[in-house]
């Protein structure tokens, strides 16, 4: 069997999200979710990009010392001469999530060039890390002088503390100063692939591709193989593509997870429905 089928690379992701935190190859992951969905495998061609990337930046960063001369300098090298910036024209594109492509045309969404940036760090001994903003996610380089961080999406524009409170009450007008805390966290590692893979479901269902949807949520529920709206969407899915035996046993897990969810009553009015179906068939 090829080493490039789906079932192979769906095996790696297993394996890697099944390390520590600290040790999940964030690059390495993106990558596997990208050879799964585009069935071929750019893992090393693309890790390879990655390296060249950080060694063109390290000449650039020679001799500058402070956090805010390093990032001004990378941001530069990456978004001015190397040319990335975020996909503001077709933002729901699946192909912003794949971090080979991503390199390749050199536009993505705010959390692949987000992980680019990190990897990039990473090889450079810089402490980037990413920082889940709601509806956004920025890096952030760990300063304790100053608060650093940084919009890939937008060339690499620096926000201030004050900026991040703005989008974090924009967002959650009530938040509570333990939340906002929370939020300008780094955010870990499996969080981010988690992330990634919940950008690339919303983009499926867009375009009203179900068996890929499918694929990001059985990928999701890798991390938690209980999480009730995950099972939930996935019951949905397998609905809309006739699988009808098998949603209604994720309506019923769900239905046992979330026994108070507002839409329970909704999904199990949908339950009986598939199964009189499935009876008038039998």
């Amino acid at each position: 069997m090829p080493t490039t089928t789906r079932s192979v690379a769906r095996q790696q992701f297993r394996r890697l999200i099944h390390l520590s935190d600290t040790e999940i190859p964030l690059a390495i992951a993106a990558l596997t979710i990208a050879w799964e969905d585009q069935n071929h495998d750019q893992t090393n061609p693309t890790l390879h990009q990655i390296e060249m990337l950080a060694e063109g930046a390290r000449t650039r960063l020679y001799g500058y010392q402070t956090p805010r001369e390093r990032i001004l300098t990378l941001n530069h090298y990456l978004f001015h001469e190397q040319g990335f910036h975020g996909n503001v024209h077709h933002y729901d594109d699946p192909m912003n999530i794949f971090l080979d492509r991503v390199i390749e045309t050199r536009t993505g969404l705010p959390i692949t060039l987000s992980v680019l940036y990190i990897e990039i760090g990473r090889r450079l001994g810089l402490p980037i890390v990413g920082v889940a903003l709601p509806g956004h996610f920025l890096v952030r380089y760990l300063s304790f002088g100053e608060m650093l961080c940084i919009d890939p999406f937008y060339r690499g524009r620096l926000w201030t503390q004050a900026d991040c409170m703005r989008r974090i009450r924009a967002t959650i007008p009530r938040a509570t100063p333990e939340q906002i805390a929370d939020l300008l966290q780094p955010t870990t590692n499996a969080a981010i692939v988690q992330r990634l893979l919940r950008n690339l479901k919303h983009s499926y269902l867009a375009r009203s591709d179900f068996v890929r949807a499918i694929a990001a949520v059985e990928r999701l529920l890798l991390f938690a193989p209980n999480d009730p709206e995950e099972i939930r969407d996935r019951g949905l899915l397998r609905s809309r593509l006739n699988y009808a035996h098998y949603a209604v046993e994720d309506f019923e897990r769900y239905a046992a997870l979330a026994p108070t969810a507002r839409d329970l009553p909704e999904i199990q009015r949908y339950a009986q429905l598939l199964t009189a179906r499935l009876a008038r068939g039998n």
